[in-house]
This record gives C-alpha cells, structure tokens and sequence, in this order.
C-alpha cells in the first residue's frame, strides 16, 4: 500500500510504501521488541555474564522456548534473571521450577570433554544463582512461580506484589453459544494462606514509575542485576 504524505497543506507530498500488519504481529513485534532491549540492558550492566530470560505466559509454547534459551542463552552465563512480569498465567510452574531447583549431585563426562552434571546431561538445569522479578501483572500462574522460587530459595525476587488473582477454572458452554468459567481450584501455601486473596510479595520492593516507562528505564531490572552482581564477587 502507497501513502502521499506532506510534512503541511502546502508542502510537496511523497509517496511511502507501506506495509499493513496484523494488530497481533505489531504486538508481538513490540514484546519482542521490548525482550531485546532488556537483555541487552543487562548484558550490559553484567559485562555478559548475567541471562535474561522472560516468560511471556504460563503455557506449553513459552516452557518450550524456556527450555531452548536455557541452553542458547543461559548456559554460558554465570547467573540468570526470570522475569514473569506481565504474564498472566497459565500451568507450567511447576515445570520452569523443576528446571531451577536443581543441586548437582553427579557429574558426567565423555572422554576428553569437559565435566557436566548429570542433571543437564540428562535433562534441562540451571544450577547457578537466579533471580525473579514480579509485579502487579503477574497472575494466577505466574503467582504460584514466585511463590515456589521463594520456597526453593533461589533468590531474590524483585519488584512489586502480584494480582493475587491464583484460583483455578471449568469452563461451561451455554445453550446461546456463550461460555462461563467456575471457580473450582483453590491455592494455599503451607501455611493455609489463600494466594487468591493474599498477592506474593517481593523481597526487594521497587516500582517502575511512569516516568520510568516513559524514558525507557526498568529500575527492577537494574536492581535485580545489581543483586546478582553481590554473589557473583
């Protein structure tokens, strides 16, 4: 498609090509956008030797990629951020914890390589420091990550409190075509305390302002890499 644009009424026009998109494509070339940034910010501040990775949903697409940067991205550095800011949930959980809370206990070796544990020989690890940052977007699903990566002790989280929106869902078709979804699962910590009414809380409380946003700073980053950066003297 070919646009005549003029800078005012009276200037000369010019013709520019354009592209029409899907909003769907623009949208996920933002997130991509917006992903990239934040791993060169950090590549930055850590000189290489932090990973960023965030996981956009709780589903089975985002534990693939989750698996595949585990080795493309994370395994060459010396420390790895999570980030489940924005993600609104979904069920993996328990799957991206199995992956994180992990303690070598044996190493394997084929004959002249280096040394690996057995855990990554077999199957997908990081065994190395992390942190997790959170915030009021982070739901159902991605609550229920913080709070096991607290549970696990596997660092620090950063940021703000989650949605507490953690309960789990039927979903029912209606006669007119219309569908509803029924509470029917509850989530408690150990404790009895209900994550559907009580939000997961950072360690380290920072908020991304507006005016951080707006400029293009994450200072919840920039504090998780900084916490990162201690254990790694």
């Amino acid at each position: 498609m070919t646009l005549s644009l003029g800078a005012t009424a009276n200037s000369s026009d010019r013709d520019v090509d354009v592209k029409p998109i899907a909003n769907t494509q623009m949208q996920n070339l933002r997130y991509q956008n917006w992903v990239e940034t934040r791993r060169q910010l950090v590549d930055s501040l850590s000189n290489g030797r932090i990973a960023y990775l965030h996981v956009r949903a709780m589903n089975q697409t985002a534990l693939q990629l989750f698996k595949e940067q585990l080795v493309s991205i994370a395994e060459s550095k010396d420390a790895m951020i999570v980030d489940v800011r924005e993600n609104a949930g979904g069920s993996i959980a328990v799957h991206l914890l199995g992956m994180l809370d992990r303690t070598p206990w044996l190493l394997r070796r084929f004959r002249d390589f280096p040394l690996v544990s057995e855990n990554k020989y077999r199957s997908k690890a990081f065994e190395r420091p992390q942190a997790c940052l959170i915030n009021g977007y982070s739901g159902s699903n991605a609550e229920i990550f913080a709070e096991g990566f607290r549970r696990h002790k596997l660092g620090p989280i950063v940021g703000t409190p989650t949605g507490s929106a953690v309960i789990g869902t039927a979903e029912y078709y209606l006669i007119d075509g219309a569908h509803i979804r029924r509470p029917s699962w509850g989530s408690f910590t150990l404790e009895m305390e209900d994550t559907d009414l009580v939000p997961r809380q950072p360690d380290i409380f920072i908020e991304n302002l507006p005016d951080d946003l707006q400029a293009g700073r994450d200072p919840q980053l920039v504090r998780a890499v900084a916490e990162l950066m201690k254990s790694l003297k």
